[in-house]
């Protein structure tokens, strides 16, 4: 891949647009983007299909491989921030803990899951988060495959709609804090 379009293989057609010169590598499965950890980051424009509200499922899933080590690092979100009052939801490894971190929100309430793992060596690993609206246990955070016995906080069923109209961005936040 070239240039400063990501896109999208499926039927859905969301593409993404490369902002501030991340640069294409060679990733675990063909290409990747490599993001500086100052700015970089990939948008796709705001979308139904991105606005997970009340009593919707979903997963996230994708790989990424961490050179730095020294800040909150950005792998995907549809969220302006880590804190409760941000609607919507953002996967992140926490610069503190080194550990993948999920949080999702609908402005008051927040649910969180942190994985055991940690993240302090480069190299490729797949994550893959699933939401189960309707069951905290089945809402579950896997690394490579294999399902992380991760520390949830918050009460799941508080958490309501995690619809916005912001981007949904891969490499930071969606107003561009926290780039991977």
């Amino acid at each position: 891949n070239t240039g400063t379009a990501a896109g999208d293989t499926s039927i859905n057609t969301n593409n993404g647009t490369l902002t501030n010169g991340p640069t294409w590598t060679t990733g675990q499965i063909g290409s990747a983007v490599d993001f500086d950890g100052t700015d970089d980051y990939v948008t796709v424009a705001d979308k139904d299909v991105f606005d997970f509200v009340d009593s919707r499922n979903f997963a996230l899933s994708g790989w990424f491989n961490r050179d730095t080590f020294t800040t909150d690092d950005t792998i995907v979100a549809k969220r302006n921030g880590i804190t409760a009052g941000d609607t919507g939801y953002i996967l992140y490894i926490d610069d503190a803990t080194d550990k993948l971190t999920f949080e999702a929100s609908d402005g008051t309430d927040e649910y969180q899951l942190e994985s055991v793992s940690t993240f302090t060596a480069t190299g490729w690993y797949y994550y893959t988060l699933v939401w189960n609206d309707s069951v905290s246990a089945s809402t579950r955070l896997y690394v490579n495959g294999i399902p992380e016995a991760a520390t949830a906080t918050g009460t799941f069923s508080n958490v309501n709609s995690l619809a916005n109209a912001d981007a949904f961005r891969l490499g930071a936040e969606s107003d561009a804090g926290n780039p991977f």
